[in-house]
């Protein structure tokens, strides 16, 4: 009885985090019909399902690297928690990058694919900046890993719980003045920005982890990205092609320009892969 204590003392709160989670992830529905209507959701809906769509790399990563790190950290290789944590977010900095770049420029036509004209033209400044703040959110995601290996779930619930309340107060203070959708994802992006800074004041009390490497990483990234940005850009306008093509193809440009701006690290992306 006493281990199954602990054992809940210990998963509870991450059980909690499901619901704080939805809070977060979706609270903004509920005050934009609150004070808009239940147009302006079906508007906001598809631009904030697009613009988070990146989500998607830092989750699957949690479940695939997770358990590795649990098995460095427990033998004390520290050096291994290091790499692997450096490796994955290289491997999210490099995609979710682009994507923003993508989504500022090709969101209106994907839009349109996935929803209507009406909702793309309401809708489109919504996704490169929910896709900014998801930027954010997947780096919160990963940098949680390091409070999972010290048992530390009180916290990762204190976080979500900060995180989800903040949101839904910033949106039901913005919402109600500018009476915008607009508002709604801006308020996401702030929300995200500031837990950013949160969680990485809780993970420096229990282990120190260098980023000057993923800094120079990202100076490194840039000039990559303004170029393929150029480039997408005349592939969206110049070129009478579907829009998944359209990406498609940019996704191909991208990973060649990577490679042979030496970005892409093989070696990296097998450790990440295995």
């Amino acid at each position: 009885f006493k281990l199954l204590a602990e054992d809940i003392k210990v998963g509870s709160p991450l059980a909690l985090n499901y619901v704080f989670d939805f809070v977060l992830s979706a609270g903004d529905r509920y005050v934009i019909s609150y004070f808009l209507s239940i147009t302006a959701v079906a508007h906001y809906n598809p631009a904030y399902t697009l613009g988070s769509f990146i989500i998607l790399v830092p989750k699957v990563l949690s479940a695939a690297v997770q358990p590795q790190l649990a098995k460095a950290f427990d033998g004390g290789d520290i050096e291994t928690v290091r790499k692997l944590m450096l490796y994955s977010l290289k491997l999210f900095i490099w995609l979710v990058l682009p994507f923003i770049a993508a989504t500022a420029l090709v969101s209106k036509p994907i839009l349109e694919l996935l929803a209507n004209k009406e909702i793309a033209s309401a809708a489109n400044i919504i996704t490169p900046v929910v896709s900014l703040g998801s930027l954010f959110y997947g780096l919160n995601l990963i940098q949680g890993f390091l409070l999972f290996l010290n048992l530390k779930t009180k916290e990762i619930f204190y976080v979500n719980v900060f995180s989800a309340f903040l949101n839904v107060i910033l949106n039901i203070i913005f919402i109600s003045i500018f009476k915008n959708i607009i508002v709604a994802a801006f308020t996401t992006l702030a929300c995200y920005m500031i837990t950013f800074f949160y969680i990485r004041s809780l993970i420096k009390k229990y282990i120190t982890l260098d980023l000057s490497e993923i800094k120079f990483y990202v100076l490194k990234l840039f000039p990559v990205i303004a170029v393929w940005s150029v480039l997408l850009y005349y592939l969206n306008s110049g070129f009478q092609l579907n829009i998944l093509i359209k990406v498609l193809i940019g996704f191909v440009l991208y990973l060649i320009m990577s490679v042979i701006s030496g970005v892409v690290n093989v070696k990296e992306f097998k450790i990440i892969k295995k």
